[in-house]
């Protein structure tokens, strides 16, 4: 089978967040999320660099609006393309 790995890196310390999975779903994207906000709750802005992978957009539930504005709108959704 595959493995998906989901992960960050902190250009700042190289420190790496990172959880393999054997799914590749929003849910799984949102869970890391929530751990990479725990990791760096004191943090005033996290960029986030993704491609244009679908769960990567906010979808009908505006899933990273509502993500962001839970984590008081520190997070930062940079996108490597634009369709």
């Amino acid at each position: 089978g595959t493995q998906s790995l989901i992960a960050g890196f902190n250009i700042a310390n190289g420190k790496v967040v990172a959880k393999c999975k054997e799914t590749r779903k929003a849910e799984d994207l949102i869970k890391f999320m929530e751990k990479l906000a725990s990791e760096y709750h004191n943090e005033t802005r996290i960029h986030i660099i993704w491609d244009n992978l679908n769960i990567h957009k906010d979808g009908a539930n505006k899933r990273w609006k509502e993500f962001n504005k839970k984590h008081g709108g520190k997070f930062h959704f940079h996108y490597t393309l634009h369709c």
